[in-house]
């Protein structure tokens, strides 16, 4: 799955960092969620689906990301650089 910016976080119930470059079982960011999508699991076809309506309930639950996220994310489509960006943000470099 692919998110907006800022979406991840709340929809996986997890900071991004704590999930990169590693592998967390769903049941331990979704407890019960997890457990009814394993449940569906009776048809294969049916897992996606119940999946990708989770996720799309977390993230409609979650709002909007943060305004600063929404910024980025726009900066980001154009040919800004790095530096631009957080100068425009306010926010050090290394947090883009």
């Amino acid at each position: 799955m692919r998110f907006l910016p800022g979406a991840a976080p709340d929809a996986l119930g997890a900071p991004a960092h704590v999930l990169r470059d590693g592998r967390v079982p769903l049941a331990d960011l979704w407890g019960s969620d997890a457990e009814r999508l394993a449940e569906v699991g009776g048809a294969a076809v049916d897992q996606p689906r119940a999946l990708e309506s989770m996720v799309a309930d977390r993230v409609l639950a979650a709002g909007q990301p943060a305004p600063v996220v929404v910024a980025v994310a726009a900066l980001m489509g154009g040919s800004a650089r790095v530096r631009n960006i957080a100068d425009v943000v306010g926010t050090p470099t290394r947090h883009i």
